[in-house]
């Protein structure tokens, strides 16, 4: 499943999807590849799921790539987390 949605996404949308910030999907479970995390540039990745579970929990890994990569990684441990639009 993981692998045709990155597909598909690659595929349809590209270079389209290049963000400043990404949430994650369900509690930041591997939704995506990492290159494909990495291919949309983001500064910062949102996961709703507390540090608790980093070590029972696929985040736990796509936690410390985001990290490795030198970005931003916020999740219920860093609220309250805001974002201003401009």
């Amino acid at each position: 499943m993981k692998l045709d949605m990155n597909n598909y996404m690659q595929e349809t949308y590209g270079s389209m999807l290049n963000s400043t910030y990404v949430q994650l999907s369900h509690h930041g479970n591997w939704g995506l590849f990492t290159e494909y995390y990495d291919s949309m540039g983001a500064e910062a990745y949102f996961a709703d799921i507390g540090s608790g579970y980093y070590e029972s929990h696929p985040i736990g890994e796509l936690r410390q790539h985001i990290l490795e990569s030198g970005k931003i990684y916020y999740d219920y441990g860093t609220a309250p987390n805001t974002v201003e639009l401009k």
